[in-house]
């Protein structure tokens, strides 16, 4: 069947993420639709209310960010639950942006991802926020930035603490390709439970601000991973480490 759009709110259709999340209402659902040929764009804005994206879609990250509390009035919350995304895009400057508060700008409100139950194909991620993997596997192939704010851009006057936790069989597969990695200028804390899996195909670096804890599986497959910060080990599986 042929739809009026490729995503839709109870029973109204929407031509765009964009127009979708723009649209919605705190607590609802965006439903992606999977009409064959068809691509989904990723960019659009979140914020001030909770929003869940379900389906299974091929999407394009290249258009711009797919902004989670950045802009606008108030915190917000994107929870992707049941979706499955392949990107047909490989963009090294957009994806999704997970924001945190800063001073003397419009973005004075915090940004949390939570990705449940899902397989996630993504281009490019930075969060300086709080995100979540649950039951879920998150490929970023190409750029990955988990920095908090730094002193100078928060109201307190100290460093943010951007964070990105794998529970419950979840798995992250990152290429790293442009120096940033975990705390490049904030504080970045990458938390893998004893179930979940963290994969690094390119070089991956851990600098000054940033933490990593794995208890988990680290699989490195002869890349190097390069610490300038703090990385704990817990009876960890190490695969092909080069650290």
């Amino acid at each position: 069947e042929i739809v009026a759009g490729l995503l839709k709110i109870g029973d109204t259709y929407y031509p765009t993420l964009a127009a979708a999340l723009a649209a919605a209402a705190d607590g609802d659902i965006i439903e992606l639709i999977n009409q064959e040929g068809s691509v989904i764009a990723m960019n659009g804005s979140l914020y001030g209310k909770n929003v869940t994206i379900t389906g299974t879609a091929k999407v394009d990250w290249s258009k711009g960010f797919l902004f989670v509390a950045r802009g606008g009035n108030g915190n917000a919350t994107l929870t992707f639950d049941n979706a499955n995304l392949t990107s047909t895009s490989n963009s090294a400057s957009y994806g999704i942006h997970v924001s945190g508060r800063e001073k003397n700008t419009a973005d004075k409100y915090d940004g949390t991802l939570v990705i449940k139950n899902s397989t996630i194909e993504l281009d490019y991620l930075i969060n300086k926020g709080a995100m979540t993997l649950d039951n879920s596997t998150l490929t970023v192939k190409n750029g990955f930035d988990l920095n908090g704010r730094p002193a100078k851009e928060t109201e307190n006057g100290e460093d943010a603490n951007a964070t990105l936790a794998l529970t419950n069989n979840s798995k992250l597969v990152v290429n790293n390709h442009n120096g940033m990695g975990i705390g490049r200028e904030g504080k970045g804390e990458l938390t893998v439970d004893a179930s979940s899996t963290f994969e690094h195909t390119l070089d991956f670096l851990v600098c000054a601000n940033g933490t990593m804890d794995v208890k988990g599986t680290l699989v490195s497959n002869g890349k190097k991973l390069t610490n300038n910060g703090e990385v704990k080990f817990t009876d960890t599986k190490l695969t092909a480490a080069t650290i």
